[in-house]
């Protein structure tokens, strides 16, 4: 699945719910996901210690997956955007409406053989052969975007969540922070 950087992936039309989810919370990538689009209701899914910036970048339900199960067998959903998260194609399947559209942001951590990617890909070879529509989101930035993403920031209408900011002499500490899975946020580095 391909789409220009702002403009929300296959599927996110009024009127649908989408699921937000994140096992490892990737901060930087769903932050930004967030605040793009409304989830119509619809629950984000992060940790224990997330879900206060989850709530606060305007989720409008957040289910905590160290202590609930969204895949649940109650509740279906028309997309599931799952950013940098490490649940099987299975389980998030049943999570989704007979013709829903799961969508793949990033890479997992590791991957013998594809370096994390061996699920994205398993998406793209399985969807032909289902009635949902599986893949992974892949985008080329270009000057328009940046632009319009530029403005977001410069009239609110997008706030970065910052955790830390560390000057640059500090970069080990910040990589580590990042590595030991503490970011609540983006994690800035000043020159």
């Amino acid at each position: 699945m391909r789409g220009r950087t702002m403009a929300p992936p296959p599927g996110f039309e009024p009127g649908r719910t989408v699921s937000g989810t994140s096992n490892r919370e990737d901060a930087a990538r769903g932050s930004a996901n967030r605040e793009s689009g409304s989830t119509n209701g619809a629950p984000s899914v992060g940790s224990t210690a997330k879900v206060g910036l989850v709530r606060s970048l305007g989720a409008d339900h957040v289910i905590d997956y160290t202590r609930d199960e969204f895949v649940d067998g109650q509740h279906r959903y028309d997309v599931i955007l799952d950013v940098g998260g490490d649940r099987r194609l299975s389980h998030l399947r049943r999570a989704l409406t007979r013709h829903g559209t799961l969508v793949i942001v990033g890479g997992e951590a590791g991957g013998r053989w594809l370096g994390g990617f061996d699920r994205s890909l398993r998406a793209e070879l399985l969807s032909p052969l289902v009635s949902q529509r599986l893949g992974m989101l892949a985008s080329k930035e270009n000057a328009e975007d940046l632009r319009v993403l530029r403005d977001s920031i410069e009239s609110a209408g997008i706030t970065p969540a910052i955790d830390h900011v560390y000057l640059l002499s500090e970069v080990p500490a910040a990589i580590q922070h990042v590595s030991d899975g503490r970011a609540k946020g983006k994690v800035v580095i000043t020159l």
